[in-house]
């Protein structure tokens, strides 16, 4: 089966790079395609792989190939069936590269919302430059990163989407939230829930085992679907006012 899936790779890489897309009927053909590359890649990655650029630098080359291009078939073709097959499968193309693109993550999570209810694609022009900040902050690139702005600028729900997708990112680690006051860690905790539950984000289309499998709204906590034997919850709220003893082995923090 592996041999096989890597076959029908090969075969389909050598088509997309010596065929011409020319016109829509041909350009839709090359969009399937690519969508089905984009399926054999993913599978038979473990959890750990699909979070780790390097091991899908293939992966995400061909989904943003299909975002650059499917997006340019939508505004241009006619044929409302195609236009409606391509919409869905670019809805999974940020899906699959949302695992590890925090942008990506942020679009595909708002993606059946309408344009008034989306947090981030009407704050973009504001927000992307922190949003690439925060990207590498989690690649490792930076070990601390300090934002400030005005208020009511989008901070504080670009943080929490943030803190929410290491969680989900690291199920089988710690991460810890800080804020200002108690009552706010509760309305962040609240919030991450009701995001984590809302079958219109499809979590779990992004991060499989992105679910919650214990939560506490005494101590602020929220434990994720893991494999790891790690005492500790997945995710841990505190503020600045509280106890914060023995709570965690942290390794994301955001003060707000």
């Amino acid at each position: 089966m592996q041999e096989d899936r890597i076959e029908k790779i090969r075969l389909l890489e050598a088509h997309l790079e010596s065929s011409r897309a020319e016109g829509l009927e041909a350009r839709y053909e090359r969009l399937s395609q690519i969508h089905l590359l984009m399926v054999y890649l993913t599978q038979g990655k473990s959890e750990r792989e699909l979070n780790d650029k390097e091991a899908c630098r293939e992966l995400d080359r061909y989904a943003m190939m299909f975002i650059e291009e499917g997006t340019r078939f939508i505004n241009e073709s006619n044929n409302q069936v195609h236009r409606v097959k391509i919409a869905k499968q670019l809805k999974e193309a940020y899906q699959v590269m949302g695992r590890r693109d925090f942008e990506k993550f942020l679009i595909a999570i708002e993606w059946n919302f309408p344009m008034d209810m989306k947090f981030y694609d009407i704050r973009q022009m504001v927000l992307r430059e922190w949003v690439i900040e925060l990207q590498r902050l989690e690649d490792g690139t930076y070990k601390g990163l300090s934002i400030s702005a005005p208020p009511r600028t989008g901070k504080t729900g670009l943080g929490t989407m943030f803190f929410m997708w290491c969680m989900l990112r690291h199920p089988d680690r710690s991460c810890f939230f800080v804020t200002h006051t108690a009552a706010m860690a509760s309305k962040v905790y609240n919030d991450i829930i009701n995001m984590l539950e809302d079958g219109k984000r499809e979590i779990t289309s992004i991060f499989p085992n992105g679910y919650i499998v214990q939560k506490n709204a005494e101590q602020n906590f929220i434990r994720l679907k893991s494999d790891s034997s790690n005492p500790y919850h997945t995710a841990y709220f505190r503020g600045i006012d509280g106890n914060m003893a023995r709570s965690i082995r942290g390794i994301v923090v955001v003060i707000l």
